[in-house]
């Protein structure tokens, strides 16, 4: 059953409604979106590599029929290729190489790509220095140039997307698909969720940063705007130890309590606080590296293997 003020739970909904994708991305900010993907395929190489996952040969086979235009480009990439198939090389040394040859030829490509869209730009507006200097004044043009690049860039020409998906999809089966991986996100996985159960159940083994932003949050979806210095973290977890028992054990979701009375002034729904604090820790967990996810899991229950 769905609460009568659901919309009142939407945190970041005041932002969206705000929010203009091409008014306020950048043109580095396309560059590093498109950056990481290029990145993603270098890392599932290392994978594959690291876990054995493709016998080498296999992997410079498919490298060598999706990209065989873009590999006679440049004497570099013959150059990698050879020592790739005829030294002996570690493993590192196998990612070094890998490494250099798909990052190069996909950051070329991406450069290029980019090259030819200004240049197009560059030809329909007869786009000058002098332009920006004289008569941009209120930087109409940059803007416009901006907007334009954001619009129309896809990344990497339609071949190239092509070739890429299909790469994509080769890495994907033999290494996201493995069970070593498979294993791992597992793992992942069940971290996440024990996590979340932990901080659910017993909100005090969250740091105190995290228990502030909690009682925060309440204010947000109350219309109450609370003090830095009203927030103390012993009073929040007296009032957690007080009262999160028995809000657990509480079915009737729209039954209203006076939790955090000395702060707040309106009382909360049962409802309303789970689904704040649910919110909470997700915004906490999501916030983690691997390191410190697995960290925070053998504090609370020890070993994960």
């Amino acid at each position: 059953m769905r609460y009568k003020e659901d919309s009142k739970l939407g945190f970041y909904d005041r932002y969206l409604e705000k929010l203009d994708d091409n008014k306020d991305r950048s043109i580095e900010a396309l560059v590093v979106k498109d950056a990481d993907e290029i990145a993603q395929r270098h890392h599932d190489i290392e994978d594959a590599i690291e876990l054995e996952l493709i016998p080498k040969k296999k992997l410079l086979e498919k490298i060598k029929e999706v990209f065989k235009e873009e590999l006679d480009k440049k004497k570099m990439y013959k150059s990698i290729i050879k020592r790739i198939e005829y030294e002996d090389l570690s493993k590192n040394e196998l990612i070094t190489n890998y490494s250099k040859l798909i990052v190069d030829l996909y950051v070329s490509e991406y450069i290029k790509s980019l090259e030819n869209l200004v240049m197009e730009l560059n030809e329909k507006k007869e786009i000058c220095q002098n332009e920006f200097k004289v008569y941009d004044k209120n930087n109409h043009l940059k803007e416009f140039c901006r907007k334009t690049i954001i619009e129309k860039s896809t990344g990497f020409s339609k071949n190239f997307k092509e070739k890429d998906k299909k790469f994509q999809e080769f890495l994907k089966n033999a290494v996201l698909n493995s069970q070593s991986v498979q294993m791992m996100d597992g793992k992942g996985k069940y971290i996440i969720r024990k996590l979340f159960q932990a901080y659910f159940t017993n909100p005090q083994q969250m740091p105190d940063k995290t228990v502030k932003t909690f009682l925060r949050n309440i204010g947000v979806l109350l219309g109450i705007q609370i003090k830095q210095e009203d927030i103390l973290p012993s009073f929040i977890r007296n009032e957690i130890e007080r009262y999160h028992r028995g809000i657990l054990k509480e079915k009737e979701g729209n039954k209203k309590i006076k939790v955090f009375k000395d702060i707040l002034e309106k009382k909360i729904t049962i409802y309303e606080y789970k689904i704040v604090l649910m919110r909470t820790i997700t915004d906490y967990i999501a916030g983690m590296t691997d390191k410190y996810a697995l960290k925070q899991y053998e504090i609370l229950y020890g070993t994960v293997y």
